[in-house]
């Protein structure tokens, strides 16, 4: 089996048919996919994707929040405010790990609401 590393399309992407094995792949903007390595390398080098964080093995490690316990609301509202104003700063570099950071704090407020 190929090597494979984790990739995160800037604008999103389609995987084709001969890199999934399977189906034409549409993949959402940031969205961590794994595909062999030569691949991979390839359209981070041609700028259509960054290096990401590997994907959870398990879908329930991935719902986990980050947020450590007992964090108030308003506390996780101040997060996402600073995440967005990285964001916002962010270059072209950095900009996907900050927008994967902004829907991490995102998420993490929404899942603290709906408790």
């Amino acid at each position: 089996m190929a090597k494979t590393i984790t990739i995160a399309f800037l604008h999103g992407g389609i995987l084709p048919a001969e890199v999934t094995g399977k189906d034409e792949v549409k993949v959402k903007p940031h969205e961590p996919v794994s595909v062999p390595e030569s691949y991979g390398n390839q359209l981070i080098n041609d700028r259509f994707a960054v290096l990401a964080k590997p994907i959870a093995k398990e879908k329930s490690q991935a719902k986990q929040s980050t947020a450590p316990a007992g964090t108030s609301l308003a506390e996780l509202g101040r997060l996402v405010g600073e995440a967005k104003a990285a964001l916002d700063s962010a270059t072209d570099e950095n900009r996907a790990e900050m927008q994967v950071a902004f829907d991490e704090a995102k998420a993490n407020l929404q899942a603290a609401k709906e408790k």
